[in-house]
C-alpha cells in the first residue's frame, strides 16, 4: 500500500473517530440536566403572564414539551427562559430548552384575545426534551415549569403534563 493511502485511510479513521465524540459530547451536554437554584423565583402573575402548554408528554425514559408564553407589553423579551423540572427530592434541574419564533396566524390571535392587545409577541413558542436516563433523573412527582428570566424579572410558570407513565 503507498505511503499516500495510509495517511488518507488515517485521516479517514481519524474524522470517523472525531465526528462520533463531537456528537457524543453533544448528546451528553443535551442530556446534562444541570441543577437550577430556583428557590426563591415566584411563580408568575396572572394578567401578567400568558402561557400554554400545546403538547406534553412525560415517559420513564423521556421528557417532551412544547408551548408559549409571553409577558404582556414586551413583545421581544431580552431572557434567558428554559424549562426546568422539579423533582420529589426539591432539586431542579433545567431541560434543553429552545425558544421559537411564533409567526402562526392563529395563536396571535390567541394570544392577543387572552392579553386584549395587539401587540406582536416574538419569540413566544418553547420546546424542550430531556433524555431521563441519559441524565439520570427520574419523574416521579415531577414538575414541569417555564423558568422566565429577565434580567429584571424573574417568574416560574407552571406547565401542565400528565405524570409519568408506569
Amino acid at each position: 500500500m503507498p505511503v499516500l493511502d495510509r495517511w488518507a485511510a488515517g485521516g479517514i479513521a481519524a474524522c470517523a473517530l472525531g465526528f462520533a465524540l463531537f456528537y457524543g459530547l453533544l448528546f451528553r451536554r443535551d442530556n446534562a440536566a444541570p441543577s437550577v437554584d430556583v428557590a426563591d423565583v415566584p411563580l408568575g402573575q396572572a394578567g401578567v403572564f400568558f402561557h400554554a402548554t400545546t403538547f406534553c408528554r412525560m415517559t420513564p425514559d423521556r421528557v417532551i414539551v412544547r408551548g408559549w408564553a409571553v409577558r404582556k407589553g414586551v413583545g421581544w423579551p431580552l431572557t434567558r427562559n428554559r424549562v426546568v423540572m422539579r423533582l420529589a427530592n426539591g432539586r431542579t434541574v433545567a431541560l434543553d430548552t429552545a425558544m421559537l419564533d411564533s409567526t402562526r396566524k392563529m395563536l396571535a390571535g390567541t394570544i392577543h384575545a387572552l392579553t386584549q392587545d395587539q401587540r406582536t409577541y416574538y419569540a413566544a413558542n418553547f420546546a424542550a426534551s430531556l433524555n431521563l436516563k441519559a441524565a439520570g433523573v427520574g419523574t416521579r412527582d415531577a414538575r414541569l415549569f417555564l423558568d422566565w428570566h429577565e434580567p429584571s424579572l424573574r417568574a416560574l410558570l407552571p406547565l401542565d403534563c400528565p405524570r409519568a407513565e408506569r
